[in-house]
């Protein structure tokens, strides 16, 4: 359940993901593109209101052509105080008059009327002059764009004086003689001119100058004798032209966002049908080939996805996998199919190998001489230990103990030619170091592997109880006569069989008395290893075996396995364990 609302959450994650990527790319672009339109919008604005006022102003300064006369500046700085009423009838026929006694008729220049010495006369024309100055400036002002203009001194002496201010309605402002409130440092193109002498127009945005509001300002320079001598300025009321343009902007900037938005969802809708779609039905295709293994109904879904591109590769690539995982599975019931024959045949193997040993117990129900019992407990399928006993006569017991070199099936090959060739020898009545002698040597001629198996073989005379052994390598005997415990029988070893050529192997004797026990077994029982890598160990197999007194030999094989069990726990069992007891009475 939780596995299924993990994939949903998968392909729901994958168009939020491509949406969350594909928004602020948007919201950037946006934002982008408004601020393009803004700038150029303003930068538009800016550089249209200033060639129209440029072109304006040019003209403007043309039209009153008294503000060409450095006279009339020079006159007004000195004497803001004057009235500056127009001139009366009876004044203008006083200048006549004057110019008659001067035999003066041509057109008023700035060299005569500053030789005119006559003070009265010279504040007539400067009255004069100024109203028809301040008419053609307003009839001009009629006939432009601009809100405002202004002319004003630029001399460091009256620096901001007014010659000329126009509101909004043409109508003057402020008074000659009255000040602008200019300082140089705010206004850093006006100091430029001023400073370089320049007679280029200039112009600046400007707040609450001339007069309180937001205004775009150009100015031009009037210079005499290489001096800027005053300013005239003209502009516009930036604020409410601003709020004209922004509207404007707006719209346009909404109607660009609308278009932006289309084209995203355009390329939403594209990546969603070229790339989502593609991948939803491989990923429908997997699915379903999950449950249904149906690797054509996968093949003709990915060749339905024609792209070029890494998507078509893709599909490609889910092909090619499908194709894999057929063939793999297709080996993998193969090899379940040869696993499950190697089975069936290691399992034939060990009951044939089992089949080999003495397993029915009473061995010899008609003998009441002795009681023998062993068991071999294999690793692996197949074990490499072996235990035999078989008579040789009627008063002699062949017994045999063996541990091959190895696991499995190699091991209990070598373990069944082992226990044949010690069989047949001892059958032909050698003595325990004759059959060990010739069972080397022919385990040596037919040993292309270079294994080997240890062997404690001895022969019991029932009668008497004496037993005549040899010990190939083998793990030392335990012995236990009657009213005695068990101990280890340290016996003499010799090497192993299948190692070298004509070895020779010494044999001993020693008598179980009735009442004694004999036990031999591989090494699988004393190196039995726990999980924390201790070993069972010989000390420990003896003391176990002298724990409960005298018992049967089946007995006493069944609580040894036991005590080896619960001493190694759940480490896994790394070799045989074969073991065999023999009570005589």
């Amino acid at each position: 359940m939780a596995k299924g609302k993990s994939k949903g959450v998968r392909k729901t994650k994958l168009l939020v993901e491509i949406a969350t990527a594909v928004l602020p790319i948007f919201i950037f672009v946006s934002g982008l593109v408004a601020f393009v339109l803004y700038r150029s919008s303003i930068d538009n604005f800016v550089a249209s209101t200033r060639e129209m006022l440029s072109a304006q102003l040019e003209t403007t300064v043309g039209e009153v052509g008294y503000l060409s006369t450095k006279w009339f500046y020079d006159y007004w700085a000195e004497h803001p105080d004057k009235s500056i009423l127009p001139i009366s009838g009876v004044e203008e026929e006083e200048i006549y008059n004057y110019f008659d006694k001067r035999n003066y008729s041509g057109a008023w220049d700035q060299e005569f009327v500053s030789s005119i010495d006559d003070e009265r006369v010279q504040e007539l024309i400067a009255r004069d002059a100024y109203y028809l100055m301040k008419q053609w400036a307003r009839y001009d002002y009629n006939q432009r764009e601009y809100d405002t203009l202004f002319i004003f001194d630029a001399t460091e002496e009256n620096m901001g004086l007014i010659f000329l201010e126009l509101n909004e309605v043409g109508d003057v402002r402020r008074n000659l003689g009255e000040h602008l409130d200019l300082d140089l440092k705010d206004h850093p193109v006006l100091a430029e001119a001023i400073n370089t002498n320049s007679s280029k127009i200039v112009y600046e945005k400007s707040k609450n100058f001339p007069t309180e509001g937001y205004y775009y300002l150009v100015y031009k320079p009037i210079i005499f004798d290489g001096k800027i001598r005053a300013f005239v300025g003209v502009g516009v009321d930036y604020s409410a032209i601003h709020k004209q343009v922004m509207s404007q902007y707006s719209l346009v900037t909404l109607i660009s966002i609308m278009g932006i938005g289309f084209l995203f969802a355009v390329l939403f809708l594209l990546i969603l049908f070229r790339s989502i779609e593609p991948v939803r039905k491989i990923q429908s295709a997997v699915r379903s080939y999950i449950h249904t293994k149906n690797s054509g109904d996968v093949i003709n879904k990915m060749n339905s996805i024609t792209m070029n591109n890494e998507i078509g590769q893709l599909s490609d690539d889910v092909v090619d996998l499908v194709k894999e995982i057929d063939k793999y599975t297709e080996d993998i019931v193969a090899m379940t199919s040869e696993r499950q024959r190697v089975a069936t045949e290691l399992d034939m193997a060990k009951n044939i190998q089992e089949g080999q040993l003495p397993s029915k117990f009473p061995a010899f129900p008609d003998r009441n001489e002795f009681d023998i019992y062993a068991s071999m407990t294999a690793a692996k399928e197949v074990g490499g230990d072996f235990y035999d006993f078989f008579f040789v006569d009627d008063d002699h017991l062949a017994l045999v103990m063996a541990d091959v070199s190895g696991k499995g099936v190699p091991a209990a090959l070598f373990m069944m030619m082992s226990k044949m060739l010690i069989h047949n020898y001892a059958m032909i009545g050698l003595s325990p170091h004759e059959v060990l002698e010739r069972t080397n040597n022919s385990l040596f001629e037919n040993n292309p592997e270079k294994m080997f198996v240890t062997v404690w073989f001895g022969i019991l005379e029932i009668s008497t109880g004496k037993i005549i052994a040899a010990n190939a390598g083998h793990e030392y005997p335990i012995l236990k006569q009657p009213g005695g415990e068990f101990e280890l029988f340290k016996d003499k070893h010799g090497f192993v069989l299948g190692g070298f050529r004509d070895k020779k192997y010494k044999e001993y004797e020693f008598t179980l008395q009735k009442g004694g026990t004999l036990f031999v077994y591989t090494d699988g029982v004393p190196e039995a290893t726990n999980a924390s890598g201790e070993m069972y160990g010989t000390e420990r197999l003896v003391n176990d075996m002298n724990r409960d007194g005298d018992r049967t030999p089946e007995e006493i094989l069944k609580t040894v396995h036991a005590d080896v069990d619960k001493f190694v726990g759940d480490a896994d069992q790394f070799d045989d364990l074969t073991m065999m007891a023999i009570k005589l009475f």
